[in-house]
């Protein structure tokens, strides 16, 4: 959340829009994690931020809200994939133009991205590094007389797309 919030401030944008599935139906462990570090980077960078929580379905007076409000200088933050998917149709079907009209960028780094036509600015979620942190530390639990091995927090680079360049990108 820190990682992809940081970058819209730094590209300019003014205000953030906050998508994101209910607490209650996103049982992800880093849900929590995730509007925490969104939240600490938008009060720290003084953007205005509004969160916006749908449920499975979608909700379309969240839909209204950010269509008829945004611009230039809004950035939607989509907590997943199927938040960002939902946004950018909804971008289209309404004739406005992702990184344009609005930014928009995403907490979720999935296999889908591999085939988007746009670029979509995101954080990565180290996958792989992960893994290994997890054996190593299931190694560490099971080896006797050991301490419990703490929790580590890995960086997750921000990957650049072509739908957050900042509100100068208006012409």
């Amino acid at each position: 959340g820190r990682v992809i919030t940081d970058a819209a401030i730094a590209a300019g944008y003014k205000r953030l829009f906050i998508v994101m599935a209910h607490k209650k139906d996103s049982n992800h462990h880093s849900h929590e994690g995730r509007l925490a570090g969104i939240k600490a980077s938008a009060e720290r960078g003084g953007l205005a931020m509004e969160l916006l929580e749908v449920d499975g379905a979608a909700s379309h007076a969240v839909l209204e809200t950010v269509l008829t409000t945004i611009d230039p200088e809004t950035a939607i933050l989509c907590g997943d994939y199927f938040r960002l998917e939902w946004i950018c149709r909804a971008m289209l079907r309404t004739h406005l133009r992702i990184g344009i009209d609005a930014g928009v960028l995403c907490c979720d780094d999935g296999t889908v991205f591999q085939h988007m036509i746009q670029p979509v600015t995101r954080a990565a979620f180290p996958r792989f590094d992960a893994g290994i942190a997890a054996a190593k530390m299931m190694c560490e639990m099971l080896t006797p007389g050991r301490p419990r091995p703490s929790s580590i927090l890995l960086p997750a680079p921000l990957i650049l797309g072509d739908t957050a360049s900042g509100p100068q990108r208006r012409s």
